[in-house]
């Protein structure tokens, strides 16, 4: 199954995701593990899960918890198929422990997290816990939560209570690049 992470496997993404779709029992899902902890699995990983949560998403969720705490598949592919599963509480709990564990850069999680449907399932708590954890005690990260928030709003969710303070506090510590300055101007503009 290594060649599934060499170049030459132009379609291992559809590849794995079908192979997981079509896993019932979860026959090849110690061998996808096990590519899951290389540096070049992380998309077979994420492809596998995905196709795998189509048909068994509370089993993926509760076995990313499981690799989670073993700690040995690359957190880059826990985050990424986290992503995969849509976005729930036990998912912002193990992204959550993934950041506080010092095992995945925050950018890299708000990065990911912020595609596709994912924020769009969390309430404003969950969403809140999350970003307390992307930004860091000392808020070093404040321009990657700005960054999510604003695609917060663009899912027309509301900022308001402790997510807008805590957005406020965001805005006030970080250092916007000019061409994120759009981004700045429209959040503050719409914080409750």
């Amino acid at each position: 199954m290594d060649w599934l992470c060499s170049a030459e496997a132009q379609e291992a993404y559809k590849f794995c995701f079908w192979l997981g779709k079509l896993d019932l029992e979860q026959g090849w899902l110690a061998e996808i593990e096990q590519i899951g902890i290389g540096q070049d699995g992380s998309h077979v990983f994420l492809a596998y899960c995905g196709g795998l949560s189509q048909i068994k998403r509370q089993f993926v969720s509760d076995y990313l918890d499981k690799v989670t705490q073993q700690g040995e598949v690359r957190s880059e592919a826990i985050v990424t198929a986290t992503q995969r599963l849509g976005g729930d509480l036990q998912g912002v709990n193990r992204v959550v422990r993934l950041i506080r564990d010092e095992r995945v850069d925050p950018k890299f999680v708000e990065h990911v997290l912020e595609w596709g449907k994912w924020l769009a399932s969390l309430n404003s708590d969950d969403y809140l816990y999350l970003l307390e954890a992307i930004a860091g005690s000392d808020l070093d990260n404040a321009a990657a939560v700005v960054k999510s928030l604003w695609m917060w709003l663009h899912l027309e969710k509301p900022i308001e209570g402790r997510l807008a303070e805590f957005a406020w506090n965001c805005l006030e510590m970080s250092n916007a690049e000019p061409q994120d300055y759009h981004r700045f101007d429209q959040l503050a503009g719409s914080v409750n």
